[in-house]
């Protein structure tokens, strides 16, 4: 497999700060080290998986994102608990 180009620390900065100024926010990383951690998973998968799919490096990227909650307001206000839809009454 070709190596993929990769999301590099200033693509995922600006993106995160463009999805602010559409939704609001804090501004910011809480922790920097957990930002470079998300972003060298997918690498960390191409390098030793026996045959990498750009599938699971981008599902490695997604879990690093989600799991490290390095910006500094991430899962706060963009995650909230959804309300079970309602089903009609029988014979309704």
């Amino acid at each position: 497999m070709i190596e993929p180009i990769w999301v590099n620390e200033a693509d995922a900065l600006r993106t995160h700060d463009f999805v602010l100024t559409l939704n609001g926010g804090a501004p910011g990383v809480r922790d920097h080290n957990l930002l470079l951690s998300a972003l060298a998973r997918p690498r960390q998968h191409f390098a030793y998986a026996t045959s990498p799919a750009i599938i699971d490096m981008a599902a490695a990227l997604a879990a690093g994102e989600i799991n490290e909650q390095q910006y500094a307001q991430f899962l706060r206000d963009t995650t909230t608990p959804s309300t079970p839809a309602q089903s009609p009454p029988p014979g309704a």
